[in-house]
């Protein structure tokens, strides 16, 4: 396995469209790292420059140490699995996990024994005989994954799944992969619109928006700790709800109003406020209810519930993060 790193990466189309703008990451061994942002945030474009499959516009992509800019697909050490896993109908699940190693003219017996030990590790040694169409979507997974393992990549790439795969085979498909992750620790790149896929899924979750990468975190840094109120409202279970709150200064201490709520800032936070000039104007204030049903207004509207929960500040003009309250 191998680290990724990339580094100022943009990607600009002829017509002037910056599909990527100024990305940075630094990918360690073994991680399971998850792009996740709405469609046409540049995630998919991401995944395409690091396998090879879209030009790079500016900066620099290393693979294992090496930069690969100019480096052909075939010979940056990696696998891209497809959306629709790409398996040969006519072949055998075999004749698929066989045929990278044949088109390197692979001595046959190796051949056998490189499919058979990938096939007993996927527990796929009682579908070696069976054809993509007798498989089930999480069998398929299976099979691209052992066709990219016995190549020996250093990173796997995996494009997001089909959209009309029902939630079932999600889930299904997401246990295939965590097992799988968790079985050969491999490093990982995968793409989702899907937040909670993601979260449940990655190691480290890169949420994207309109071309630029906005947090990359643990799962649970970004729940807790959400960098800008996209991110806030985007990830995490139940859904943020936000309100604006005044913030005011009152008999020497300071506080942030909306609706019948008023919020004592502690001691130790004052400085954030008053450095950035927020007394006297509004802030943003996001929160998550217990459960889907629970609204910020009607938190509001009930203090001491309100005072139980993390609060999140956020400012209103630039949508970063000032700090969070518990």
């Amino acid at each position: 396995m191998a680290s990724v790193s990339l580094r100022h990466i943009n990607k600009v189309y002829p017509n002037g469209f910056e599909a990527v703008k100024d990305f940075n990451l630094e990918i360690e061994e073994k991680e399971f790292i998850v792009f996740v942002g709405p469609s046409g945030c540049g995630k998919s474009t991401t995944l395409r420059m690091i396998a090879g499959l879209e030009d790079i516009s500016s900066g620099e992509l290393r693979i294992g140490g090496k930069v690969v800019n100019d480096t052909e697909p075939k010979d940056r050490d990696i696998a891209m699995i497809f959306q629709n896993y790409a398996l040969y109908q006519r072949m055998t699940v075999y004749e698929n996990m066989a045929f990278g190693l044949k088109l390197r003219k692979t001595p046959r017996d190796e051949i056998d024994r490189m499919v058979r030990e990938a096939a007993k590790i996927l527990e796929l040694e009682a579908l070696l005989d069976r054809r993509p169409k007798a498989l089930s979507d999480g069998q398929k997974l299976r099979v691209a994954m052992g066709r990219a393992i016995v190549c020996g990549p250093k990173v796997f790439l995996i494009g997001e799944p089909p959209s009309n795969l029902d939630a079932k085979l999600r889930r299904q498909m997401r246990f295939e992969l965590f097992r799988l992750h968790q079985r050969l620790g491999m490093t990982v790149i995968y793409v989702t619109n899907d937040p909670v896929e993601a979260m449940m899924l990655g190691t480290r979750v890169v949420v994207m928006n309109g071309g630029v990468l906005q947090q990359a975190d643990t799962p649970q840094m970004l729940c807790d700790y959400p960098r800008n109120l996209f991110v806030a409202g985007f990830v995490g279970s139940p859904q943020m709800n936000f309100v604006d709150a005044a913030c005011k200064a009152a008999g020497g201490k300071l506080y942030l109003t909306a609706g019948s709520l008023e919020l004592e800032i502690p001691v130790e936070q004052v400085k954030k406020f008053t450095d950035g000039g927020y007394v006297g104007k509004t802030v943003v204030l996001g929160v998550r209810g217990e459960d889907a049903g629970a609204t910020l207004k009607a938190l509001t509207q009930s203090p001491e519930a309100m005072k139980k929960k993390m609060i999140h500040i956020f400012d209103k003009e630039t949508e970063l993060a000032i700090t969070s309250l518990s």
